[in-house]
């Protein structure tokens, strides 16, 4: 709950600490890259890289930017929404947002793929393709997540989700 004389969230850091993870994340990206393809079975370590760096770093990332307000400092931006719907278009900033994380430190390591693999594709090509992936996922994540976040006060999201309220055991009454 915010209280009715706080200011809305400013999104300036945020974006700066997107900046910055970005930033991060093409460099952990093209250190790993050039580190993967020295190493025995580096298409399997390029498996391991996406998945022990590049995804905690975009956890973390989403963290950080959920940590400053920066969905909601971009709906707040919109005019005349519901908070509904805002809450939503702010999760999905966040999640693409920490997409984009994602993509800078995946991007560099598509040259490195292809060469191990010895596959035609051009780095265009799988950057289009993992960025629909990452908006797709997204939305997904986005439109899950809202319905948790209209959760009434006293109750759980676990009970939003299996279609009761626990709140009664707090109070110590029955159903």
């Amino acid at each position: 709950m915010v209280a009715l004389q706080t200011a809305p969230p400013q999104p300036g850091p945020a974006i700066a600490a997107l900046l910055g993870l970005v930033l991060l994340g093409a460099v952990i990206g093209t250190v790993g890259n050039a580190v993967v393809r020295r190493l025995s079975n580096p298409v399997g370590k390029f498996r391991l890289l996406y998945a022990v760096v590049l995804l905690p770093m975009t956890l973390l990332a989403y963290g950080v930017l959920a940590l400053l307000g920066f969905g909601p400092a971009l709906a707040g931006y919109l005019p005349g929404i519901p908070s509904v719907l805002g809450g939503a278009l702010g999760d999905f900033a966040e999640f693409f947002a920490a997409g984009l994380v994602w993509l800078a430190g995946y991007a560099p390591t598509i040259r490195g793929v292809r060469e191990v693999r010895d596959i035609e594709l051009s780095t265009g090509l799988a950057l289009v393709r993992m960025a629909r992936y990452v908006l797709g996922l997204s939305v997904v994540v986005a439109v899950v997540i809202a319905p948790l976040q209209l959760v009434p006060s006293g109750a759980s999201p676990l009970a939003l989700v299996l279609g009761g309220r626990i709140d009664h055991l707090d109070r110590g009454t029955g159903p």
